[in-house]
């Protein structure tokens, strides 16, 4: 079912497609379908869910479906229909170049994408939970989204295919040079391959440690939550690790820094004050310790970064201008699909900042050193018998929660 529609940019001429009809079963599963016809005496029609809508890409536009596509099954496309088809409950464009969604709590663990596919949408895997293993076909060129299947141990292709090769049910380019794709669900500790000397995507939620070898020399992105460590061969020219933390070879620069780290990271300054902006380009969250022979830390010298967690070693004696400034402007509108831009919005200023513990028994001097938002969220931490002394001074009074430890 097609019509013309609103966009949340104003009013265009553009198509979208209905898939108007959900069956549920005794287990709550999904089929949606663009059939009214009941399509299995196990399930019965819902008339309380509110339709599925794609558009002229097959992509899914309204956020608030997602609450259902979780729960989905299979779909179920009519022959007749001039715009979608299914294969074994999987949805696709007619002409069958294009997978669109792959049903979420489809129960097969692996899933051999057919050989006439060309292109997958970002999202066709998302929420896949059950699915353990993916074959990619020859034909299929283009670089897969697999960050919505958390329990994938394995991406596959053949060994004739022209752009991918895989080891050890990992994704590379074909001269096995370039990790692209890290299967989510691999658990523990994962050593890249001599000879790769670039990774685009490593990643997954049980990953617990990453080993690099001499030969890498590029890291776009690495996102595993629960890792504790990186491990760097010696002879690595680029990197190298300190407690754990991936760093640049002299040791001066964090490159990345491990979420589920037990200790947080030692700015590594040799004089007595901290310069500005030294953490450089990094823009992931952060746990910093600044080492007891710091004295000063510079204007900005931490502005813009997501700190979680700071510990101010106990000789600081002063701290400069926006040197704490943190956090990030956080937009938010509630609109409906055919609201213009020029409606007005609110946007506050979030800073991620959870504690801040000073060792120094005299409060050092600020210089309008933390933002507004840092000192109404983060809890100050202070040294037993100097409460009254902070709650005292100028700046770090102004933090809502003062705790002696």
């Amino acid at each position: 079912m097609k019509e013309k529609i609103h966009s949340y940019q104003g009013v265009i001429n553009e198509e979208i497609s209905y898939l108007l009809y959900y069956y549920k079963n005794q287990l709550g599963e999904l089929i949606l379908s663009d059939s009214d016809t009941l399509v299995n005496d196990a399930y019965l029609k819902c008339d309380d869910i509110p339709p599925i809508e794609l558009d002229d890409f097959g992509a899914f536009i309204r956020f608030s479906q997602f609450r259902n596509m979780e729960s989905i099954k299979c779909f179920y496309i009519s022959e007749s229909n001039l715009h979608y088809c299914t294969i074994e409950g999987v949805l696709f464009d007619k002409t069958r170049n294009k997978l669109l969604k792959y049903p979420p709590k489809k129960e097969t663990t692996s899933y051999i994408i057919p050989d006439f596919v060309s292109s997958i949408n970002d999202d066709a895997f998302d929420g896949c939970l059950n699915l353990k293993s993916i074959f990619l076909p020859d034909k299929f060129k283009f670089w897969i989204q697999l960050g919505g299947c958390e329990n994938l141990l394995q991406i596959l292709v053949s060994d004739t295919h022209p752009t991918y090769s895989t080891i050890d049910g990992v994704l590379f380019d074909k001269r096995k040079t370039m990790l692209i794709r890290f299967p989510r669900g691999r658990e523990g500790n994962y050593t890249i391959p001599e000879g790769i000397v670039s990774i685009y995507d490593l990643g997954g939620d049980k990953l617990t440690s990453i080993t690099i070898p001499e030969s890498v020399t590029s890291i776009r992105d690495i996102y595993a939550p629960n890792l504790e460590q990186f491990i760097v061969s010696p002879s690595n020219s680029k990197y190298s690790t300190v407690d754990g933390f991936l760093v640049s070879k002299d040791e001066q620069q964090l490159i990345l820094y491990p979420k589920a780290a037990k200790k947080p990271y030692t700015i590594p300054e040799t004089n007595n004050t901290i310069q500005r902006h030294v953490l450089g380009h990094y823009n992931g969250y952060l746990s910093i310790l600044i080492p007891n022979h710091i004295e000063y830390i510079d204007e900005e010298a931490f502005q813009g970064q997501h700190l979680i967690s700071i510990t101010l070693g106990r000789n600081i004696k002063r701290i400069k201008y926006h040197a704490f400034h943190l956090g990030y402007w956080n937009c938010l509108r509630n609109r409906p699909v055919n609201l213009d831009w020029k409606l007005p919005y609110s946007c506050k200023f979030k800073s991620p900042l959870k504690e801040v513990h000073c060792r120094a028994s005299i409060p050092p001097l600020l210089v309008e050193a933390f933002d507004k938002s840092s000192k109404e969220r983060a809890i100050l931490y202070v040294p037993k018998g100097s409460l009254q002394a902070y709650k005292n001074a100028i700046e770090w009074c102004e933090f809502a929660t003062i705790i002696e430890e």
